[in-house]
């Protein structure tokens, strides 16, 4: 019998807890309690690695897609649809043109946790741009041209906007 240290023990077998609830909650955590999970337990990390695109920015012109990487790459595409894994955006979403675009992006991200938001000839929910300012971190945010209905097809007044973009500190309309 092999002498293993009490660090590869715990990686191997993180608790008492039955592996079936480790599976459990590795397959049903949200993303951002993923990202917990396997900051603190190797159990959690992916074999094929993150599961998730990472991106700094998004910009969408036309029909071409723009997807700016942490480390400054450029990935241009047709169809977000052509990207394989969920998008985990941190830093600015830039939408133009067509509308209903936000929706379509939204279909494909999992975080968005965005400083910059940039709206224009948009057609969205109040719960799609909740989902697109979740992370509270917005500080500029640029909403020309684009209608923000709730569940009803009511717009929306500026006070339901402003509630979802607490930490603004420059806001274009």
């Amino acid at each position: 019998m092999e002498n293993l240290s009490l660090s590869e023990t715990a990686i191997s077998t993180p608790s008492n807890f039955p592996l079936d609830v480790y599976k459990w909650i590795k397959n049903n955590a949200s993303a951002k309690m993923a990202l917990k999970l396997m900051a603190v337990c190797k159990f959690f990390q992916h074999k094929n690695g993150f599961p998730y695109f990472v991106v700094k920015n998004v910009e969408s012109c036309g029909n071409v897609w723009i997807f700016i990487t942490l480390d400054g790459k450029r990935i241009a595409c047709e169809k977000i649809e052509d990207i394989s894994k969920r998008l985990w955006i941190t830093g600015k979403v830039d939408l133009v043109i067509n509308q209903n675009v936000a929706s379509t992006m939204l279909q494909k991200t999992v975080v968005c946790n965005i400083q910059k938001l940039q709206l224009d000839n948009q057609r969205i929910t109040l719960d799609e741009f909740k989902q697109l300012t979740d992370g509270g971190k917005v500080e500029m945010c640029d909403i020309m041209q684009t209608i923000i209905t709730n569940e009803n097809g009511e717009i929306v007044s500026l006070e339901d906007i402003c509630e979802c973009i607490p930490n603004v500190k420059k806001l274009v309309m």
